[in-house]
């Protein structure tokens, strides 16, 4: 049974007090501790009360590193966060400690002011005036820049000293190794209990994630294939059929349908329903490569959403009304700011240029309305974004970082329904930068799972987190297209193909396919049952050679087998009127064990 909302709140609750309790017994232990947490599971909020309780219980200011302003922008404008009372006489005063007390500076700035200053400029200043160091996005610190001054400071860290915490639900930096990341080097691999998403998604917290993998531009990229396919078998001495690799490609194209139809097919698979006048608003993020690519093919995913929903849709569901289709273009100014300002002009009503991530709080929930946020990575990290249907990946990554990023987007605890990621890169496949030795394919569930961080706790921490559990917690289909090019890939399965066509499409039996390809009928037969092909019965023959095909080759009856489908047979038989039935039967009268 699904968690109700409060039952919910109630879980993050007791996770965020266990998270706590952890955090201040090693920060009293070891003076320093790291704590990594899916997107959505309050580690803004760990940080800020974590920097409330040092700042009321010593005389010393709060360190907040940062990455991006849009961080301390959410931050300071959450009256929750911001908000404090204190007792003036027999009143109490309403002000913010966290103005008071706490200093935000930016790595950037870290590194900057190590540059110009020395080396002990940061190692004076955090002695005198601070109590605690938080790191937010600590990934961050495994640059070499916060390096340098981390290798300045590290002597002030200490459970009589200043402490140290660091969060991030994406620990690894592509760069980084087993031996050597920010939990290593920084934090001494100390860190508390791992709760990571697929947690989260077991436990009820979250609901599953419905995964839609598609390769964008699969026309283009299948005719390249297919011309690839033609050279390598050219010089591999293989037959390459094109007939039956443009079958299958058609039905693989046919399967997989154009854009529009793929997403809504996806958008029923989350349960929505466009008749129902409670569920028509969507919201949709959408990762480009840069912001020239933003300028380029916004306007094609545009298309896409408004022939989804008023023609797909439209059609299928009968509806009468039509939806609005509203584009929010996220981007600093760049190169592109010309071209995406021209494309603003062109449809000034449904179209926006955003420079600031925080103006997408006046984005308004209304009825049959699409709102489509497209951005490059403004959108990525310390910002969240209400109701979100999905994700759309158009963007390829190697960092996991970049990839959790994207994907934490869609997250969120108060979804009552599971969040869409439509994979137009294959991102799923894709093999991290870091893990290049490991295997090509890690699947998501495996990855989600958080491994390298549960073997560590489970190896180190006397059994403190529970052995990994790997389930599923995607639901999607696999890739069509990446299922057919992994076929077409190996050189002979163009000739398996087309015993696979001459066999399924042309109905020719396998006495003519032997002779056609030059093989045994038994090479045939086993060609065929490799690619998963059920022989049919032929003269009452087929199901006896399919099960011979896997039997004691030696057998007089395997043998006969074998006589009975040879091309001198086939001539003998048609020259008296005889099926392969008859002949065989006469014959296995006279054999003799």
């Amino acid at each position: 049974m699904a968690l109700t909302l409060n039952q919910k709140y109630s879980k993050l609750t007791e996770l965020a007090n266990q998270a706590h309790d952890e955090v201040i017994s090693n920060l009293n232990t070891y003076g320093k501790t790291m704590v990594i947490r899916p997107t959505g599971f309050g580690k803004t909020r760990l940080l800020v009360n974590l920097a409330k309780e040092y700042a009321k219980e010593y005389d010393k200011k709060i360190m907040y590193v940062y990455p991006i302003n849009i961080i301390v922008t959410e931050i300071t404008r959450n009256n929750e966060y911001m908000t404090d009372y204190k007792k003036v006489g027999r009143n109490k005063v309403k002000y913010s400690i966290i103005k008071d007390k706490v200093e935000f500076i930016s790595y950037a700035t870290l590194t900057k002011r190590y540059n110009e200053l020395g080396p002990m400029y940061w190692a004076e200043y955090i002695r005198d005036n601070f109590s605690l160091v938080i790191l937010d996005e600590v990934h961050r610190a495994g640059s070499e820049g916060f390096s340098k001054v981390y290798d300045g400071i590290k002597e002030l860290i200490g459970p009589d000293k200043i402490h140290l915490i660091g969060a991030t639900a994406t620990p690894n930096r592509m760069m980084d190794t087993d031996d050597s990341n920010v939990l290593n080097n920084i934090f001494d691999n100390i860190d508390i209990s791992g709760f990571s998403l697929g947690d989260a998604i077991r436990t009820g917290i979250m609901p599953k994630i419905i995964y839609a993998q598609r390769i964008y531009d699969v026309k283009e990229k299948s005719a390249k294939f297919k011309e690839k396919k033609r050279q390598d078998c050219r010089i591999s001495g293989h037959k390459f059929d094109e007939d039956s690799f443009n079958v299958e490609l058609s039905k693989a194209l046919d399967e997989y349908g154009d854009e529009p139809k793929y997403i809504f097919k996806y958008i029923k698979k989350a349960g929505y329903d466009l008749k129902d006048p409670d569920q028509t608003y969507f919201k949709f993020i959408v990762f480009f490569r840069n912001i020239q690519d933003l300028a380029d093919r916004g306007p094609v995913v545009e298309d896409w959403f408004k022939r989804l929903f008023n023609e797909t849709a439209k059609k299928e569901l009968g509806l009468k009304k039509e939806y609005t289709i509203n584009s929010y273009y996220v981007a600093s100014s760049d190169t592109a700011e010309n071209d995406l300002e021209s494309l603003i002009n062109e449809d000034k009503e449904h179209r926006k240029f955003f420079k600031k991530t925080n103006l997408l709080n006046d984005v308004n929930k209304q009825t049959r309305t699409v709102d489509l946020l497209f951005t490059v990575d403004m959108i990525n990290m310390g910002y969240h974004v209400e109701d979100i249907t999905g994700i759309l990946m158009l963007r390829g990554t190697r960092s996991e970082i970049i990839y959790y990023q994207q994907l934490g987007r869609c997250l969120s605890v108060k979804a009552d329904r599971s969040p869409i990621v439509y994979d137009f890169v294959n991102n799923i496949s894709e093999k991290f930068w870091y893990k290049k030795d490991a295997k090509a394919r890690k699947n998501l569930e495996d990855l989600l799972n958080n491994n390298s961080i549960n073997e560590y706790n489970n190896s180190n921490r006397d059994g403190k987190n529970k052995p990994s559990d790997i389930e599923i917690i995607l639901e999607g289909d696999d890739d069509v297209f990446e299922d057919f090019m992994t076929r077409w890939d190996n050189n002979n399965y163009s000739e398996v193909s087309y015993i696979k066509w001459l066999y399924e499409d042309r109905k020719t039996p396998i006495c003519i396919i032997a002779s056609d390809m030059g093989m045994s009928c038994n090479e045939v037969v086993k060609e065929l049952l490799s690619v998963g092909v059920n022989l049919r019965t032929e003269d009452a023959m087929y199901q006896y050679v399919s099960k011979k095909a896997q039997a004691d080759n030696s057998s007089n009856e395997y043998k006969l087998v074998k006589f009975i489908f040879s091309h001198k047979a086939k001539q003998f038989l048609q020259s008296i009127g005889a099926t392969y039935q008859t002949i065989f039967d006469v014959l296995k009268k006279n054999i003799k064990n």
